[in-house]
């Protein structure tokens, strides 16, 4: 009775030990080469974006990176800005996720705060619209989202070149 406990402990501990190295190996692959296109950091400001790369805790395998335009020196609660949230994978393929925040004030006068519109991107970098949720969603903020593109664009265009994302 004593050695099957033993022999189950063993085979836990070895199980944690596995899934551990796993995980480490999958961060270093993942998210190694983003830390260092940022010089070894987590976190940089280049050219007047943010960007960061969030490593998965342990034991997760979820992480991500997001770029967006930095908030130093600016009026946030007057200026629609933009982010972008990526999710790299093992195997070099990216979602993306489009994140533009506007203060309220500029569509309803008695608010205060912002608006933040939010949107997948296929894998030509347009809204994804494969859902009727999406395309809903979508519809509705259009003339929005399709104003401030040219935030879009230039974000994915920086991403390519800090991170060395294909797009």
């Amino acid at each position: 009775m004593k050695k099957n406990v033993i022999k189950i402990l063993i085979a836990c501990a070895t199980l944690v030990v596995v899934y551990t190295i796993i995980w480490t190996v999958y961060v270093d692959i993942v998210y190694l080469p983003y830390i260092k296109a940022l010089d070894g950091e987590k976190s940089a400001v280049i050219d007047g974006y943010e960007y960061t790369v969030f490593t998965p805790s342990y034991p997760s395998f979820s992480g991500n990176l997001s770029v967006e335009e930095s908030k130093r020196n600016r009026d946030v609660y007057s200026e629609t800005t933009a982010g972008l949230l990526i999710w790299p994978s093992i195997n070099g393929e990216c979602r993306f996720h489009v994140m533009i925040e506007t203060p309220t004030e500029i569509y309803d006068e008695y608010s205060s705060g912002s608006y933040i519109y939010g949107y997948e991107l296929n894998s030509e970098l347009k809204p994804d619209l494969s859902t009727q949720e999406f395309e809903d969603n979508y519809n509705e903020h259009k003339d929005f989202f399709e104003d401030n593109w040219d935030k879009v664009e230039t974000m994915l265009k920086k991403t390519q070149s800090v991170f060395n994302i294909s797009l």
